[in-house]
């Protein structure tokens, strides 16, 4: 187990910058529950929701493809790769800003009671500080600076919790007020950002863009079906939220984003994994093929899955004491939904690392195929149990998506390890 822990190198820097920005995230949204209404809570928490349908599609088009590809190239080539992806980076962070600022009739259909219109221009502006800065710091994995993503993490965070808690103590906390912050923080990571970023002028870039077609094709052939698959996962983890809202209201809907945030601390796990395991596994893939690619992710689950299985029995076994701990009596009474939020995480594990196999191995559809059998599975669930469990039934539908996406894609690394080498890009 030491000798696996000692493999796992890059790491520690990438663990702390992930626990920096998990612990901002769960401490965010406990200022926030703690400060408004729990209507107000569960509707911040409706288009956060959104803001992570934005970040999902970010990740399959652009980032997931970066940090398979970017350690298959080296010198000049990824310099060139690198910046092209930047710049795909901006536009994707303008359009969906310009998607937030010209159809604002979506956004009012999940914001009840005519929430949306007060917040409108927060959520634009948070919208595509909060996309960019997210791409910049996985960019600086990638490019194997992880002190840099440390770095403007740092201040995103740090500026982050310090203005809301201001807000809170003053008691102007409100979602519009709320929204600025988290995309004021991140433009200033993003300020601090562009010193250690080497951009083009707009015409070197649309030069740069046209000479080197070849990496948009190559993230568009390898992105396109994790796009598919993280809007899938979307649908299992986040999107059940929206379908439901209409049924159980803001409120319950608030109560399950506390839940989840609650057991965020597994995702320090989950992200930091996300930020070094696909870019190593594509170097052991390229250095010895398929069995040095089988034992790293073997070690890597070993040691990171103990730990996910440990963290979410310490919150499964005492669920209420965590929820009137953190939050206060007004979450009491809630305890199953943390149960299955925190149980939720070992199927999510699994689907974590038999993906990161899948895209070294460049099988992206197979990835795509199993988030289209969760998310039927999650959602026709849903419309069963939700209408007489209520937030429960939610919680339910969302472990019983994960279950069946982990099932189908370790069902799928088998079969893709026996084919490699001669199994076909997809």
């Amino acid at each position: 187990m030491l000798r696996a822990v000692r493999r796992l190198r890059g790491m520690p820097v990438t663990v702390a910058d992930q626990a920096l920005v998990s612990a901002t995230n769960f401490l965010t949204n406990v200022i926030l529950a703690r400060s408004m209404p729990l209507d107000d809570f569960g509707r911040f928490a409706l288009l956060y929701t959104v803001l992570l349908f934005a970040v999902a599609l970010q990740l399959g088009l652009i980032i997931a493809p970066m940090m398979s590809l970017g350690a298959k190239f080296e010198g000049a080539d990824k310099k060139t790769y690198l910046s092209v992806v930047t710049l795909h980076a901006l536009l994707f962070a303008l359009l969906i800003a310009g998607g937030a600022v010209f159809c604002p009739d979506v956004l009012q259909t999940i914001i009840d009671e005519g929430g949306f219109v007060e917040t409108r221009w927060a959520f634009v502006f948070c919208s595509a500080g909060f996309v960019l800065q997210d791409f910049i710091r996985r960019l600086f994995f990638t490019d194997g600076r992880a002190a840099h993503a440390l770095a403007i993490d740092g201040v995103n965070c740090t500026v982050r919790l310090a203005v809301l808690a201001g807000l809170s103590v003053a008691g102007a906390l409100s979602v519009a007020a709320a929204l600025w912050v988290i995309g004021g923080a991140s433009v200033l990571a993003i300020a601090l950002a562009l010193k250690w970023l080497a951009l083009p002028g707009p015409a070197a870039a649309l030069q740069l863009l046209i000479r080197s077609a070849w990496v948009s094709v190559q993230q568009w052939h390898f992105g396109k079906w994790l796009l598919g698959a993280n809007i899938m996962a979307w649908v299992v983890s986040s999107g059940l939220l929206v379908l439901a809202g209409n049924w159980i209201g803001p409120g319950p809907l608030g109560v399950i984003r506390a839940a989840q945030n609650l057991v965020g601390v597994l995702l320090v796990i989950l992200q930091a994994l996300e930020n070094l395991v696909p870019h190593q596994a594509s170097a052991r893939l390229v250095e010895g093929g398929s069995p040095a690619l089988s034992r790293y992710m073997l070690r890597t689950g070993l040691v990171s899955g103990a730990c996910i299985v440990a963290l979410a029995a310490v919150f499964a076994g005492a669920a209420d004491f965590w929820l009137r701990l953190v939050y206060g009596e007004q979450f009491a009474g809630n305890a199953a939904i943390l149960v299955f939020a925190a149980i939720n995480f070992v199927p999510l594990f699994v689907q974590v690392m038999a993906s990161f196999v899948l895209r070294s191995l460049g099988y992206a559809r197979g990835i795509f195929l199993a988030s289209i059998v969760a998310a039927a599975g999650s959602v026709g669930l849903a419309l069963v149990l939700v209408p007489p469990f209520g937030a429960l039934g939610v919680m339910l539908a969302i472990c019983a998506g994960s279950t069946l996406n982990a099932g189908a894609l370790l069902l799928l690394v088998q079969r893709a390890l026996k084919q490699y080498p001669n199994l076909p890009a997809k």
